[in-house]
């Protein structure tokens, strides 16, 4: 997920069946750029944001296990950029990069011209020149291939469903951070770096995680046991954050991570709110998230598959990198695709 540039209130998201811009900070939703696509990744590159991903076959799982880890499936890599805040995209074919799935995109604090770009092969790529031309950096990653970030000095944090975070300083060495989420496993999804303060890092897994020091050490700043995906800062209001859960919620902070609100409660079957759309806003890591049956999403992390979420047209989240109603993460796209609702 990436906030536009120039507008904290309009998000564009990366589902498995494409992208999906908001104008209203996350309330509601609607289909953009390419189309068919598995968006694995989105970025905000000075003026721009790019997504990265993969056309898939039909009925193909947009996540394989491979070794201890898994990834995006395979297919022809898909590169796009646009310049007007998400509503216009022109896809790319640059020089250098191969015609591989991207697992991750990642920019730079302090290089504003820098894109890099991770395959499902574990490769690293990286561009100066707006995304026209790349080079290797790495061609093995040295952990398994899921999410990364840079932070502060050009460090890099990475880390998989399985294995937990990692740091390193070069891309290719890395020592692993201790870190254990709420359901006892070490589970990281994505990462977002601040960017006036690239040492203080959000990290989504059950719930969000902080770090103030490059992503050395770990505290919760919205406590879940729900799953979290998307998470992305605003560019021109460092202050504000963005997370969007499994469930369909989606999350605000104003105050840097310290605290959230919810912009949006997770779709329920029966009409409920859930416990922390009632929750509102507390502070110090307090902040609870939870989802309500039928969310789509199980509520633990060997959960049963939740009941498909009731996702009106227009007003829901969509698909995100995952399925709906996946509860147990040891088997990835058994649950119910929640018709296109995370």
């Amino acid at each position: 997920m990436a906030v536009s540039p120039s507008d904290p209130n309009v998000l564009v998201l990366g589902t498995s069946n494409g992208l999906d811009r908001s104008g209203d900070g996350g309330r509601t939703w609607q289909p953009t750029g390419p189309k068919s696509i598995n968006a694995t990744s989105v970025v905000q590159l000075g003026s721009s944001i790019f997504v990265g991903g993969a056309r898939l076959a039909p009925g193909a799982s947009p996540v394989v296990g491979k070794g201890s880890g898994r990834v995006a499936s395979g297919g022809a890599a898909v590169l796009a950029v646009s310049t007007d805040n998400g509503k216009l995209w022109r896809e790319l074919h640059p020089r250098g990069l191969p015609n591989v799935s991207v697992q991750a995109l990642a920019v730079d604090p302090a290089h504003s011209t820098a894109l890099y770009v991770l395959l499902t092969t574990g490769g690293l790529y990286r561009s100066t020149d707006g995304a026209r031309s790349f080079e290797l950096m790495s061609s093995k990653l040295g952990e398994p291939p899921w999410t990364l970030a840079i932070t502060k000095n050009g460090d890099f944090v990475a880390g998989d469903m399985n294995g937990g975070p990692y740091l390193s300083t070069n891309g290719k060495t890395w020592q692993k951070t201790a870190f254990t989420d709420s359901s006892g496993g070490h589970m990281v999804m994505e990462y977002a770096v601040q960017p006036t303060d690239a040492r203080r890092v959000l990290m989504s897994s059950y719930g969000v995680e902080m770090s103030t020091d490059g992503g050395k050490t770990w505290h919760v700043a919205l406590k879940s046991t729900v799953m979290f995906g998307p998470v992305a800062w605003a560019a021109n209001t460092p202050s504000v954050a963005y997370a969007v859960g499994f469930d369909g919620s989606v999350w605000r902070s104003a105050d840097g991570g310290k605290s959230w609100t919810i912009a949006k409660a997770a779709p329920t079957t029966t009409g409920a709110e859930s416990s922390g759309a009632k929750a509102g806003s507390t502070t110090g890591g307090n902040t609870t998230a939870s989802a309500p049956a039928g969310a789509g999403a199980g509520a633990g992390a060997d959960g049963a598959a939740g009941a498909a979420g009731d996702c009106p047209a227009g007003q829901s989240i969509p698909q995100g990198d995952m399925f709906a109603g996946d509860g147990d993460m040891d088997n990835v796209g058994n649950g119910s695709d929640g018709d296109g609702c995370i």
